[in-house]
């Protein structure tokens, strides 16, 4: 939605983003999140944060891929903890002049939070159970993709530019957050830009020696192995 025309927050980069999976969000407790929507909200200085800061930020008033409250957290007056450039902040304002009215109230947005905490990931896909048994040692070992990929969903703490081949640009420049891994047979194509179309192309991507988190000499059935264990979550 940020390309829609008249868009008042658009950066004017072409800096594609598809919509992560907003399922199992129902632990996030046990993860930490308990800091308030303006805390999840945070930049790179505060890691307790679901998608990179300045998405969040701009794209949870558009209805897309923010981050979004725990059972712990309370709702501030203020949704957005990012603080947006002056530019930006003008065009809202001119926005709001010409079609007034479509502020989010704090009940929307708790409306948003308990109907996403009711979607549950689906079950796995079909997998082989002795390959998929490799990748999962592949996976916390030879491989580190923990190194990243710590909770339980497969999220973790940081932000990354460096996972594709064309850094994200503009606002999104401060890198990615790390996503959840279940369900993943369902969402592709891959990556914050889409540019993997399937695992074993995301996996051959992380073999690049410009991710220094994962070895580069990962033989092509340890990366299949490694598809595997993914389709079992």
């Amino acid at each position: 939605p940020r390309f829609f025309a008249g868009n008042p927050v658009n950066d004017d980069v072409f800096n594609p983003s598809s919509i992560p999976p907003h399922w199992n969000f129902t632990d996030l407790g046990d993860q930490g999140y308990s800091v308030p929507w303006i805390g999840v909200l945070k930049m790179r200085s505060d890691n307790h944060s679901l998608a990179s800061g300045p998405e969040c930020g701009i794209d949870l008033v558009l209805g897309a891929n923010g981050a979004w409250g725990t059972d712990k957290a309370s709702i501030l007056d203020i949704e957005i903890g990012n603080q947006l450039p002056q530019v930006f902040e003008d065009r809202i304002a001119v926005a709001e002049i010409v079609e007034p009215g479509n502020d989010i109230k704090t009940a929307d947005l708790l409306d948003m939070e308990a109907f996403l905490k009711s979607i549950v990931s689906p079950a796995p896909h079909d997998f082989d159970e002795v390959k998929a048994e490799a990748g999962w040692k592949l996976f916390y070992g030879k491989a580190n993709c923990v190194a990243c990929h710590s909770t339980p969903e497969g999220t973790g703490e940081g932000y990354f530019d460096n996972i594709v081949e064309n850094p994200p640009q503009g606002l999104l420049a401060i890198g990615i957050k790390t996503p959840g891994l279940r369900g993943l047979h369902h969402t592709a194509p891959y990556f914050h830009d889409g540019s993997a179309a399937t695992l074993l192309d995301v996996m051959k991507r992380y073999t690049s020696p410009d991710i220094p988190q994962v070895p580069s000499d990962l033989s092509e059935n340890e990366l299949l192995e490694l598809v595997e264990y993914m389709h079992s979550l």
